[in-house]
């Protein structure tokens, strides 16, 4: 089942359970938008990435772009 019409935030998504989450819900079809201080992990990810947002929970403002 392909769910490309709903889009999930994950802040932390490039840490060691959110990378897990991150591919498990790319491969199930989601929109996947991580928010987290370093991307860079999030390269492991060969089939679908995610968008990719640099930013923290600590900076309130940062947290408007990937929501939109």
């Amino acid at each position: 089942m392909r769910h490309a019409d709903t889009t999930i935030l994950i802040t932390g998504g490039a840490g060691s359970v959110g990378r897990f989450i991150t591919s498990e819900l790319l491969e199930r079809g989601f929109d996947v938008r991580v928010l987290d201080r370093d991307v860079e992990p999030l390269k492991f990810i060969s089939s679908v990435n995610p968008t990719r947002f640099h930013g923290s929970l600590v900076a309130g403002h940062l947290i408007f772009q990937p929501c939109t």
